[in-house]
């Protein structure tokens, strides 16, 4: 890796601009931590602007007698995070090369600096500035074809459920993910761990007005179908038939959907649970009646 003197000042712009975006003063960018979710935003032709790595980093890679066992230690400082990023030097260094062919400029940056603006425990081996893909919600709703069906989260506010309710759309086959004010951001960090990277694969919108989007399901015909504890059971051999455009509706444990969102919706899905049971986490509730609304692909 052929890179400049390294980045030793908080004031640095790049540095500044993380903290502007976690203060919420940014909104059309994003800060990904972590290899995977650089070569998920890369492998998804998303655009990244800069990317900074740790000096730790760097000298790992020069160092030949690093070994997997002691980066694996290192880079697996985060604890709570859904995913790691276990690699070799060398993996590293594949990675950034391909960013630097990609015109992304690369930096390296104190190991201490990147651990004050990562939300994280621990300093991030690498930390990676992108644009939030652009897309307009109306448009990509009035798209929907007969049988597909969306996520919709109305009011979930924890970044790692709601990046797992992104995960089990882009796994089952939602056309897409809409986030609906009052919740949180899919673009939070840990929404982006939780995901897993999933979150460039397919449609992600975020902030849609309750009314704005009850309109639209009205204006396209989209039954809406909410998530209750009496809802029946999804039939997965009525998928295949389905011609309906059905939003799945997520709510907030404990809380779950809106009087005004739950009024709106046509039906109740549902999980039957045995032994006392009252609920499933969002995200595992949601991984149950998704497998059964998943429509079966043709045989290739």
């Amino acid at each position: 890796m052929n890179l400049d003197e390294p980045i030793r000042s908080a004031q640095n712009a790049k540095l500044k601009a993380v903290r502007a975006m976690r203060a919420g003063k940014e909104r059309g960018s994003t800060v990904l931590e972590g290899r995977h979710l650089l070569e998920e935003a890369l492998d998804n032709d998303v655009a990244v602007a800069w990317v900074l790595i740790s000096e730790r980093l760097v000298s790992a890679a020069a160092n030949p007698a690093t070994t997997n066992a002691d980066v694996a230690e290192t880079t697996s400082a985060v604890a709570d995070a859904a995913v790691t990023d276990h690699a070799n030097p060398s993996d590293y260094s594949t990675l950034i090369q391909r960013a630097q062919s990609a015109g992304i400029e690369v930096a390296v940056c104190q190991e201490s600096l990147l651990a004050d603006v990562s939300r994280f425990e621990g300093a991030p081996d690498l930390l990676a500035w992108a644009s939030r893909p652009l897309g307009d919600w109306r448009e990509a709703l009035a798209q929907s074809q007969p049988g597909d069906w969306w996520m919709v989260a109305g009011g979930v506010q924890d970044p790692g459920n709601l990046g797992a309710l992104v995960r089990v759309a882009a796994g089952f086959g939602a056309a897409g993910v809409l986030c609906l004010k009052g919740g949180g951001s899919p673009w939070h960090p840990r929404a982006l761990r939780g995901a897993a990277g999933t979150t460039f694969r397919l449609p992600v919108f975020e902030r849609i007005e309750i009314k704005e989007f009850l309109a639209a399901a009205t204006e396209f015909a989209v039954e809406l179908w909410a998530t209750a504890a009496d809802g029946e059971s999804v039939d997965p051999n009525a998928a295949a038939s389905r011609t309906e455009i059905v939003a799945l509706m997520m709510g907030e444990e404990g809380r779950g959907l809106s009087a005004e969102l739950f009024d709106a919706c046509s039906k109740r899905v549902g999980i039957p649970l045995d032994r006392g049971v009252e609920s499933l986490n969002v995200a595992t509730a949601a991984a149950v009646i998704a497998a059964a609304m998943r429509v079966p692909k043709e045989p290739s």
